[in-house]
């Protein structure tokens, strides 16, 4: 592909039909999956608001993207590869700014791990997810809360493969 130019582009013309306006969502179901590569951009910190009981509080959420390995999915959406974002995880920490691995934090995170083999003892971090797998995963579609018909495709569970 050549690179792109601007000039070149602001006077292409098309003579196509009229494209997609929306993007078709991988199905409901359970499906064999990766854990998708991440960076920064997988985790949300955001804080609690005014009328919240935690008003003010940090909340950092870990939200990761699995890719699909179901061959039957990616040819009825027509992609090479197809990638649900996790729902989300939120993070706990301890007071020096590391994960809090005391009794009941970071259940849903040990989740993940135990389902790819990184829960047990011995130096971890959370890079080490990154391509790990594989795991079942259920999808789910959840619609947007500013307009309803519009729906996303989320991943809401995590198992280990038996």
């Amino acid at each position: 592909m050549p690179p792109f130019d601007p000039d070149t582009f602001m006077n292409q013309t098309v003579d196509a039909p009229v494209g997609d306006t929306t993007i078709a969502q991988c199905p409901e179901g359970e499906f064999r999956a990766m854990i998708a590569d991440f960076d920064s951009k997988a985790f949300r910190s955001f804080d609690a608001g005014e009328s919240s009981k935690n008003a003010g509080k940090n909340y950092t959420v870990f939200e990761p993207s699995f890719v699909i390995q179901d061959a039957a999915v990616q040819a009825e959406l027509g992609r090479d590869s197809v990638t649900v974002r996790h729902s989300g995880m939120f993070l706990d920490f301890a007071a020096d700014g590391s994960l809090d691995f005391s009794k009941g934090k970071n259940v849903d995170l040990n989740r993940l791990r135990d389902a790819v083999g990184q829960n047990v003892a011995g130096n971890w971090g959370i890079a080490m997810l990154r391509g790990a797998g594989p795991v079942m995963v259920k999808v789910v579609h959840e619609a947007d809360k500013k307009n309803p018909e519009k729906k996303y495709a989320k991943v809401t569970k995590v198992v280990k493969i038996a």
